[in-house]
C-alpha cells in the first residue's frame, strides 16, 4: 500500500515533474522525527509495564499538551472555555477508561512523556511552510520512528520471534489499518 501511495505522490497530475521528497525545513523535520521516536518508545515501553486503561488515559492528556504548546509555539490564544472543553474531554476519557488510582507509579511517566511528545509533534506540523505537504511530513516521521524503534529493539534485545504465519497476518493487518486510519 505504501509503495502505491509513494508512486501516486511522485506522479501527481498537478506537478509535471512530480512532487519532491525533501523538506526545506529539514532541521525542524529532524527534531520532529526525534520526538516521534522518543514518544513511540515511551508508549510501547509503557504497554508492557502498566495496565492498559491507565496508559491509555494518560496518553489522552495529549490534547491538553497540544493546547498548551499551541500558546508559546504558535501564538494561539486559548480562552477559559477552550481550556474547560479540553479538561471536560479528558475527564470523560478518564471516566470511561476508569484507571485505578493504585496503578499510578513512576512507570506512569512513560505514557505521560509519550503524551507530551505527541502533543508537541501535533503543534509542530503548523510550523512547517504551507507548501510542505502533511503526507510528506508524516512519511519522514514514520520512517524515523521505524529506524529509531528498530535500533532500540536491537540494542535492548526487544524482538520476539514470529512463531506462526497468523502472527505475520495480524502484524500486516495492523500496518494496513494503521496506515489507512
Amino acid at each position: 500500500m505504501i509503495p502505491n501511495l509513494l508512486l501516486l505522490w511522485l506522479t501527481a497530475d498537478r506537478h509535471a515533474r512530480g512532487r519532491p521528497l525533501r523538506l526545506r525545513q529539514w532541521p525542524l523535520g529532524l527534531l520532529r522525527r526525534v520526538i516521534v521516536t522518543a514518544a513511540q518508545v515511551m508508549f510501547y515501553l509503557a504497554v508492557a509495564r502498566i495496565v492498559y486503561a491507565t496508559e491509555a488515559t494518560i496518553v489522552y492528556l495529549m490534547s491538553l499538551f497540544t493546547t498548551a504548546f499551541s500558546v508559546p509555539l504558535l501564538g494561539n490564544r486559548v480562552g477559559a472555555m477552550r481550556w474547560l472543553a479540553v479538561l471536560i474531554g479528558f475527564a470523560g476519557v478518564a471516566t470511561v477508561m476508569s484507571p485505578g488510582a493504585d496503578s499510578f507509579s513512576p512507570v506512569a511517566l512513560l505514557p505521560l512523556g509519550a503524551a507530551v511528545g505527541y502533543g508537541l509533534i501535533t503543534v509542530m506540523v503548523k510550523l512547517f511552510d504551507d507548501d510542505a505537504p502533511s503526507p510528506l511530513i508524516n512519511l519522514y516521521s514514520s520512517i524515523a520512528a521505524l529506524v529509531g524503534v528498530v535500533l532500540f529493539c536491537l540494542a535492548t534485545g526487544g524482538f520476539s520471534p514470529i512463531r506462526a504465519w497468523t502472527d505475520i497476518a495480524w502484524i500486516g493487518a495492523m500496518g494496513v489499518f494503521g496506515c489507512a486510519w
